[in-house]
């Protein structure tokens, strides 16, 4: 989180008030079709074309950042602020936004930070995405959707393979493969910290206790096998 930026809102939505969407990525084309097929059915109709008009908005921008008011948001989608306030939170539940108000007196009011989508693959294995698409489509449709987004399967069973490996083709220091130079551990640190803070801003739980769940049940003879199996559940 930011600095300065908290996320509890303090007071209700106002159609004046000034917002800045921000994005620290443009929407990916595989992403953008998961936001179509999967996340539109169970997000509804308004919050699917407020999280579209967003991603619209901020690509309009060099720096991927956009000022309006919801007077603005509002014209573009034509609902009410009753449904605004229902679209984002929806959003917000489903991993897509993060809201944070400003320091107090300061312009924008709120920031609206937009998430990319998660891959088709994430989708499914997620239990609680997976299972609110199954009872709102059925399993007919949640059949085709899943068969979409499977990789193709191809049959090697009768081909020899003769691919060359990355060494075979490209020479390096054995020493620099051995013990990279610190601007390569520092970049590849950066990236986990960044790919840590995605998936920390998927649909979780934060302040249920496992530990002690775990704990409890030790005490009725409970498997924690079979518990932890569930645990994302």
């Amino acid at each position: 989180m930011k600095r300065g930026l908290i996320m509890a809102e303090s007071k209700p939505l106002a159609s004046k008030t000034a917002v800045a969407i921000v994005a620290t990525t443009r929407l990916q084309d595989e992403r953008r079709r998961v936001l179509d097929l999967l996340y539109q059915p169970i997000l509804g109709v308004a919050a699917y074309s407020l999280a579209t008009v967003m991603w619209q908005q901020v690509s309009l921008t060099a720096d991927l950042k956009v000022e309006v008011t919801h007077t603005d948001l509002l014209a573009l989608l034509n609902i009410s602020m009753s449904t605004l306030k229902e679209s984002r939170q929806r959003l917000e539940g489903a991993g897509l936004l993060r809201t944070f108000e400003n320091q107090p007196d300061r312009l924008p009011e709120l920031i609206y930070e937009l998430q990319q989508p998660v891959s088709g693959e994430m989708f499914f294995n997620d239990d609680l995405l997976s299972l609110l698409l199954l009872e709102v489509v059925g399993e007919r449709q949640f059949d085709r959707l899943r068969q979409a987004f499977l990789p193709r399967q191809l049959k090697r069973d009768k081909w020899h393979e003769v691919s060359k490996s990355f060494l075979d083709v490209f020479s390096l220091d054995n020493r620099l493969i051995a013990t990279p130079p610190k601007l390569i551990e520092a970049t590849k640190a950066a990236f986990s910290q960044s790919d840590s803070s995605v998936e920390t801003d998927q649909p979780t739980a934060p302040d249920f206790d496992f530990s002690l769940l775990s704990d409890l049940l030790k005490r009725s003879y409970i498997d924690l096998t079979d518990l932890r199996q569930y645990r994302q559940l």
